[in-house]
């Protein structure tokens, strides 16, 4: 039976209950995450206050950006907000002289979102992607960027980006569509792969060092969706998720991930809602590079394989895709060189920390749909790929003493 405290309401509309707050009791794994959230939330509140004195610092290309990019005098003529895109940035589209226009992105009008913006680090990462990252990764199309900046005393980002709406089409389900970018997420993985890591990105994109205080907060989602009136799983989801509940369990599968000898740059929201296709040359934009991170590439590929298709659909592709992402990764038809790329432990460990995401995106999110159809396919592609009880093999990874 559904229990009634799951939900309340707030000027007639129905809102989740809010998960039980953080612990703050540690352990001596756990303590520099806990130092790390401390030290994080402090940064994001004196940003708070300097943003209160100095107001909004987020601004609009300079004239000399504009013209470094389109290699002409160009002026801004109106700006349009884009209410219909972002949950975690404010967008817009700015209108330019030439007759051009380029998509801006700033921070989230929300406080919450702000909150746990800064936290993880979101915006800072995204301007890094664009500003050092992105041309230094061959073979992965993101949208050319005029403007990439951080203000660290206000916590406010920049970007403006090309504007993709123009012949650039939401990537669709078929074989052609899906195995194009499964190729591009094997190029940025490749390009990093056995390379030097960049060190001003976290250890997989929630962020290893709080897997902990992640964990607290995933379990008390979930004891909220599970009941929610306008969210319904299957028995043998809820008992999936219930497993991954259990404790320790979401902070050994991310500390097992992290230290994956697979270790590559990864984007961390790979999925069809973060790309186009070019109606013309077919090639395959991603965008959306906030959960930049470092990590097995396991995760791009569970992530992106566990909500492009319906389960059935998967189920006939995924054999085909996953060897297209090897083909592109490695370059070599040699088993022991594939098996080794793609470890069972890692793509499993992967799928269910994509599951817990939006387990915990679903417990803010307006967007019901999303989140539920999200929850059942990445559930089905872990049970499918071998976890069919809720005894998920605590024992086989690392512990907290």
């Amino acid at each position: 039976m559904r229990s009634r405290r799951a939900c309340r309401y707030e000027k007639g509309r129905r809102v989740l209950s809010p998960p039980r707050p953080m612990s703050t009791r540690v352990s001596r794994r756990g303590a520099q995450g806990m130092l790390v959230y401390l030290g994080r939330s402090g940064v994001h509140a004196a940003q708070q206050a300097a943003s209160a004195v100095l107001g909004e610092s987020s601004r609009n290309p300079t004239a000399s950006e504009l013209r470094k990019f389109f290699g002409e005098d160009v002026r801004i003529v109106r700006e349009e907000p884009l209410a219909a895109f972002g949950e975690n940035s404010r967008m817009s589209r700015l209108v330019l002289s030439n007759e051009k226009t380029l998509v801006v992105k700033r921070r989230a009008e929300s406080a919450a979102a702000r909150g746990v913006a800064a936290i993880q680090r979101w915006y800072e990462r995204e301007v890094y992607w664009y500003s050092e990252l992105a041309e230094a990764t061959p073979g992965v199309r993101c949208p050319k960027c005029a403007t990439a900046r951080y203000d660290y005393v206000t916590g406010s980002p920049t970007l403006a980006l090309e504007d993709v709406s123009a012949k650039w089409t939401q990537l669709g389900e078929s074989r052609e569509e899906l195995a194009a970018a499964v190729s591009v997420m094997a190029s940025l993985h490749a390009a990093w792969r056995g390379a030097a890591l960049p060190r001003r990105l976290p250890r997989t994109p929630i962020d290893v060092s709080l897997a902990r205080q992640i964990e607290e907060y995933f379990v008390g989602s979930w004891t909220q969706v599970k009941v929610a009136p306008h969210y319904s799983f299957e028995d043998d989801v809820s008992s999936l998720v219930d497993g991954l509940a259990s404790p320790g369990v979401y902070s050994s599968l991310a500390r097992s991930l992290a230290n994956s000898r697979n270790a590559t740059v990864i984007h961390g929201d790979f999925r069809p809602a973060n790309m186009v296709i070019h109606d013309e040359t077919r090639q395959v934009c991603v965008y959306d590079w906030q959960f930049v991170s470092v990590g097995a590439g396991a995760y791009d590929l569970a992530y992106f394989l566990g909500l492009a298709l319906d389960p059935a659909a998967r189920r006939r592709l995924e054999t085909d895709l996953i060897n297209t992402y090897l083909d592109g990764l490695l370059g070599s038809h040699d088993a022991a060189a594939r098996d080794a790329a793609l470890p069972p432990v890692d793509l499993r460990a992967a799928v269910l920390l994509s599951l817990a995401s939006f387990v915990m995106g679903a417990y803010t999110a307006t967007d019901v749909h999303t989140h539920q159809t999200g929850i059942d396919r990445l559930a089905r592609a872990a049970l499918d790929w071998g976890f069919r009880t809720a005894a998920l093999p605590r024992d086989a990874l690392p512990r907290d003493p």
